[in-house]
């Protein structure tokens, strides 16, 4: 609500990365909300990845971590709120490092309902819109999670990931290891094949999904797919990483061009640089007139029916129904296959589904101390 009532201006809004995009794609949801954002930029982050839903038993681990916080009963909810009012920023920073996460709730108010509904009942203003992901949205993750399969990964331990973090019933991990794995057989292309997966659950699927829905309620969208790695990771992170995640912020924001204590982007090519300026170009146009398009860029067509997309690269081309396969395993193979077996009791649709994932959070090792 905070962030509300500091938007009550005319701005074009953009979240970056899947904490401040997620929550800012859910901000325009709300309609508590409308009229305040006339634009969006989504980069790597939309309403509906996982990591948002709580669920009651992490909801009532957080409330006794805060109760203890404040040496007080957890039942008393407004005593706690009194509490919490009475601490400085730097008590209430120490403190959510203690918690999981600050995740959304479903008030009546601000959320009437939760934003998968929302977005399937076209339940919000639609404002044109920029939605977007990486090519290789997990790359990070390898080194925070599970560095021990750095190296590569056999079937065996990337499915035991796979459930841990999913919860798809074992008796289906086969499906998994067939849409990703089953031409792969070097350790190397296991791990790649599992990183994929990971950037298709938590980041493509429902990016597309969202994109999709955003198209229908009538505003247009223009959706990317960011491809090119920085040449400033050459010595920090390993040769099988593409363009990971938030890799694209250096160049929306001309990391190339800054100096100093705001250095983003040191050793940037002449291509990189050429890349950044089209990109701010693309960002700041969109901003002033809801359409990303000007006459000196390549064109950027609207997310209509036929589903064209941007490819961000140092040769920008585009590209047609991103990941149409894996998008339409993950929104009705498995959700049928699930719903027809009684794993779930109603026919399915991947919004429901994504709904039961657990969530999965990310500690914040950086890459340096893996690849120093």
């Amino acid at each position: 609500r905070r962030l509300r009532l500091s938007c009550e201006w005319y701005v074009c809004r953009w979240g970056v990365t899947f904490p401040g995009s997620s929550v800012f794609s859910l901000q325009i949801l709300s309609p508590m909300a409308e009229g305040l954002f006339h634009k969006a930029i989504m980069e790597s982050g939309v309403a509906i990845i996982p990591y948002l839903k709580a669920y009651d038993y992490e909801k009532s681990e957080d409330l006794q971590v805060v109760a203890h916080f404040c040496g007080k009963n957890a039942s008393d909810s407004e005593d706690l709120l009194r509490c919490l009012r009475t601490k400085s920023s730097k008590e209430l920073l120490t403190l959510s490092q203690k918690a999981k996460s600050f995740t959304r709730v479903v008030d009546g108010a601000f959320f009437p309902n939760e934003p998968l509904d929302l977005l399937s009942q076209k339940a919000f203003k639609a404002i044109p819109s920029i939605i977007g992901v990486n090519n290789h949205e997990c790359g990070f993750l390898l080194p925070m999670e599970a560095p021990e399969i750095l190296s590569g990964s056999n079937k065996s331990l990337a499915l035991h990931l796979i459930q841990n973090i999913l919860h798809i019933p074992p008796q289906y991990l086969h499906l998994v290891a067939n849409e990703y794995f089953h031409d792969k057989h070097s350790l190397t292309e296991i791990r790649d094949g599992l990183l994929d997966l990971l950037g298709d659950v938590f980041f493509v699927v429902p990016a597309l999904i969202t994109a999709r829905y955003h198209r229908d309620a009538g505003a247009p969208v223009y959706f990317y797919e960011f491809r090119h790695r920085p040449q400033c990771f050459e010595d920090t992170k390993p040769a099988f990483v593409k363009a990971d995640h938030a890799d694209e912020v250096r160049f929306v924001f001309g990391g190339a061009f800054l100096k100093g204590d705001i250095v983003m982007f040191e050793g940037a090519t002449e291509e990189e640089k050429l890349l950044s300026r089209k990109m701010m170009k693309y960002w700041a146009t969109f901003a002033r007139t809801g359409n990303p398009n000007g006459d000196d860029l390549p064109l950027w067509p609207a997310y209509n029916l036929t589903e064209q997309y941007l490819q961000l690269d140092l040769n920008m081309s585009l590209g047609q129904r991103l990941k149409e396969p894996r998008v339409e395993f993950w929104t009705s193979t498995i959700p049928l296959i699930l719903s027809a077996s009684d794993t779930l009791h109603s026919p399915l649709s991947f919004l429901i589904f994504l709904s039961l994932l657990q969530p999965f959070f990310f500690s914040c090792v950086p890459w340096e101390v893996i690849f120093p």
